[in-house]
């Protein structure tokens, strides 16, 4: 019998934020943000968070806030997403947080190494975990 890898073999790991259990160099944040034991937290205008993954697949555990709805500018690459983009992302690579659940932000990046950049619009938005698939 012969052992195959796992479908998860050569993705990127959950890549928790927030100061309990981030680990630092698996994302960084640029611009104004507070960071929090679970969470990250958009503070200021002119947020963004950048990951670099390995993965078909990434979504993220996100809410609001208390602002209520948070815009949010999804890039792959440093370019909108387009046919990568995930089921919640509209064509024009936004995805509106508008309640706490599992954003879908990529779906289908080739093969090989990226960056996720997202931008927030307006303070408030809180990020949890990233996860990534196939």
């Amino acid at each position: 019998m012969t052992s195959r890898q796992p479908t998860y073999a050569g993705i990127t790991p959950e890549t928790y934020l927030g100061a309990e259990r981030g680990v630092p160099g698996t994302y960084a944040l640029t611009g104004d943000w507070r960071v929090e034991g679970e969470y990250v937290e958009v503070a200021g205008g002119d947020a963004e968070l950048v990951l670099p993954f390995t993965a078909g697949e990434v979504n993220l555990v996100a809410d609001p806030g208390p602002a209520g709805p948070a815009g949010v500018r999804v890039l792959l690459d440093g370019k909108p997403a387009a046919d990568a983009r995930g089921a919640d992302v509209d064509p024009d690579s936004r995805v509106v947080v508008d309640r706490a659940a599992m954003i879908r932000l990529v779906d289908g990046a080739p093969p090989g190494e990226h960056r996720l950049t997202l931008r927030a619009e307006r303070p408030g938005l809180r990020a949890y975990v990233f996860t990534f698939g196939p």
